[in-house]
């Protein structure tokens, strides 16, 4: 059986995971109110989260995290951030 895959916590630009839910109000003349979801703001800095840049940038780094495990393993634990390349 293949192994699960792992979930990552996403976070804004300013590093923080946390996320304020926005709900939006609507009313019609004798309809009442009804909420609708209206997205995500970042707890930290208040801006909007845009899911699609968080997951991409949690994509990136755990690529990154692969690349470091690998190049310790085949480099003897020579890092590429040590000999001023980037990853």
């Amino acid at each position: 059986m293949a192994s699960p895959t792992p979930s990552h916590n996403l976070k804004c630009h300013c590093g923080s995971a946390e996320f304020l839910k926005l709900t939006k109000f609507r009313w019609a003349d004798g309809g009442g109110t009804v909420e609708e979801f209206g997205g995500w703001k970042c707890a930290q800095c208040l801006e909007r989260a845009d899911n699609a840049e968080m997951i991409q940038r949690a994509r990136i780094e755990a690529k990154r995290a692969q690349i470091r495990e690998l190049e310790g393993q085949v480099g003897g634990g020579k890092d590429a951030s040590a000999e001023g390349r980037k990853v």
